[in-house]
């Protein structure tokens, strides 16, 4: 049984439609990235507790886990300021094409759909 008043409070919220979700906010000194400034403030607590917490009730089911976004970031100063290129590895060009690609491993073909 649920006996902290200040998890009541939060999963209240969430029943009610008072918090539709809880969105992450992106930190890269946070454990796994992420922080739940809402929730650490109801809480009143740390965010690796908020996080271990929320991962229990998703666990438990009273919860249910969702793709937010991805983000890139460098892994040495941690910043987000980047630039996603593609570029053709054999001729440097950066007019790629989306295209759907099959591979036949026992020979090692590679080619496009068409």
């Amino acid at each position: 049984m649920i006996s902290d008043s200040k998890l009541l409070k939060l999963l209240d919220q969430l029943a009610h439609g008072e918090i539709n979700e809880l969105i992450p906010v992106f930190d890269p000194k946070a454990p796994k990235c992420a922080e739940y400034p809402l929730a650490n403030k109801i809480l009143a607590q740390s965010n690796s507790f908020t996080l271990q917490l929320l991962g229990d009730l998703t666990r438990l089911g009273y919860l249910t886990k969702k793709f937010y976004e991805k983000v890139l970031f460098c892994p040495v100063c941690n910043s987000t300021d980047l630039r996603y290129a593609t570029y053709c590895p054999k001729c440097g060009s950066g007019f790629i094409l989306r295209s759907l690609v099959f591979e036949h491993p026992s020979c090692g073909f590679i080619g496009t759909e068409n």
